[in-house]
């Protein structure tokens, strides 16, 4: 398995890395060791409106809800922790199509 999805028994816990700041959101391939999802998103870290758009971002483009979707650890980091209440094997077929 990736070091970045890890199974839960409610859904799937992802490991990103997210770049606040940039010229459009996008996934941009992985980051460190070991290896994180990386995220470039357009808002900057005011106010929690890059977690926000983090949140958003993930729900559009795996289609799921943003309810679903939830910050565990990294709220004020670039080094964050996703709850997806999506099974793993799911969720893992989603990002295999939007990070190649």
């Amino acid at each position: 398995m990736k070091a970045w999805i890890i199974p839960h028994k409610e859904g799937t816990i992802l490991k990103l890395y997210v770049q606040p700041g940039a010229s459009k959101n996008e996934f941009s391939g992985f980051y460190g060791e070991p290896s994180r999802i990386k995220l470039r998103i357009k808002s900057l870290p005011v106010e929690g409106k890059a977690n926000k758009a983090v949140i958003e971002f993930m729900a559009k483009n795996l289609s799921i809800r943003k309810s679903q979707i939830e910050i565990i650890r990294g709220q004020q980091s670039r080094l964050k922790d996703l709850f997806i209440a999506e099974a793993t094997i799911v969720l893992d077929r989603k990002l295999q199509v939007q990070l190649e």
